[in-house]
């Protein structure tokens, strides 16, 4: 159909008012027009509700079809805002307990001169200074780091890829 390639959402209320709106076409030729107005429009509804006022498109669409359209695009805006609603919200770990956070003075699994708890390294909180984020494990003691990363050893780990340590890294809850 020649029409449909004109549609869009600044014309298409105007189209079905002047085929006869609520898609009763009152000349027999704009039978089609109006069909394929009406399809437009129900295609479109949620953008035709944000640029038309609700008058307007109850005027010119079936008060069945409105209702149905209306309902739907409602129950779609409130899935979206639920979704939202969780996406958007961080949660944060609890802060371990005073002094459980504290560095131990004995050389961790890297060779650094202190240790840290696992407590202290893990996602959602402050680490203390001077630790980066993407190399926490660096910073555990031999026990911790064999407890978390299954039994495999700092030599082990090290001669790993990248992408699976950033795996192990995850499941330690250290990403």
């Amino acid at each position: 159909m020649v029409i449909s390639r004109h549609l869009s959402v600044h014309n298409c209320v105007e189209l079905l008012a002047v085929v006869g709106g609520r898609g009763r076409a009152e000349a027999p030729a704009l039978a089609e027009v109006a069909e394929g107005a009406l399809r437009y429009a129900a295609n479109s509804f949620e953008t035709l509700q944000a640029l038309r006022s609700e008058e307007e498109l109850r005027a010119v669409l079936p008060e069945e079809m409105y209702e149905s359209l209306a309902a739907a695009a409602a129950e779609r805006a409130a899935i979206v805002a639920d979704r939202r609603a969780v996406l958007g919200k961080v949660k944060e770990r609890a802060a371990p307990p005073e002094g459980s956070a504290a560095p131990v003075e004995r050389p961790s699994v890297a060779g650094r001169p202190l240790c840290y708890p696992p407590g202290a390294l893990q996602s959602g909180m402050a680490w203390p200074p001077g630790i980066e984020g993407d190399r926490r494990e660096e910073w555990l003691g031999e026990e911790d780091f064999v407890r978390l990363f299954g039994g495999m050893g700092w030599q082990q780990f090290a001669a790993l890829p990248g992408w699976r340590k950033e795996r192990m890294r995850k499941a330690a809850g250290l990403f």
